[in-house]
């Protein structure tokens, strides 16, 4: 019975990982089952965890996790897989219950942070039950150069922390150009601080005549 984690920001690879978790899992003859948020219908409304070239393994999509403790699924499997974690209500409750109730083992994947940078969900919550803990980056869109992005922008002007979606409105930063564009987001200069003028898609600023496209 053990608790893994898998954290990180968008395009961090923590699908990826997950399917390579269950693939070998599975060739070696251990009885998974994965769970994914009722709320994730990025690729359409099917049971699948997708990675984002579209590899996939078969998931069970749940809004509650609670509900399956019950279930053959659930019973028969020796390694529980959570996709997406930071989008159930009851996942503190059900993993404590999976590992040391059932004797389960548990892997976890999710956003430790939202698009602000902060707690998301209950992920967090697990880290003090957890055997293991990997924080995965991706790379920072702007950089280029492969330096590690730390955290997901949004791009959306929607304020809501709950809003999924993938390249079209999410952006891998790091984190100096997290501050920066988090900054222009806000209409405010990142050298300076004073307020942007220009068009939403090249702001500038009349005092230090920082511009975007420079």
């Amino acid at each position: 019975m053990s608790l893994e984690l898998i954290i990180g920001p968008m395009f961090s690879g923590k699908s990826s990982a997950l399917i390579s978790i269950i693939r070998k899992h599975e060739a070696l003859g251990v009885t998974c089952i994965a769970y994914k948020p009722n709320i994730d219908n990025r690729q359409g409304d099917d049971e699948f965890i997708y990675t984002h070239d579209n590899a996939k393994v078969k998931a069970i999509r749940t809004i509650a996790l609670m509900e399956h403790l019950n279930t053959n699924d659930f019973t028969s499997a020796k390694l529980i897989i959570i996709e997406e974690g930071q989008f159930f209500a009851d996942l503190y409750y059900f993993v404590l219950t999976s590992i040391e109730t059932f004797k389960k083992n548990v892997i976890v994947a999710g956003l430790d942070g939202d698009r602000f940078r902060r707690p998301f969900g209950q992920i967090l919550e697990l880290i003090p039950i957890a055997d293991r803990i990997t924080k995965l980056t991706s790379f920072c869109k702007v950089c280029g150069d492969g330096t590690p992005a730390l955290f997901s922008h949004g791009r959306s002007t929607e304020i809501s922390a709950v809003l999924v979606g993938a390249a079209e409105i999410y952006t891998p930063l790091c984190r100096k150009h997290y501050l920066e564009y988090d900054s222009i987001s806000n209409s405010q200069c990142p050298i300076c601080g004073n307020y942007l003028s220009g068009a939403e898609y090249r702001p500038h600023c009349t005092s230090c005549h920082w511009d975007s496209e420079n």
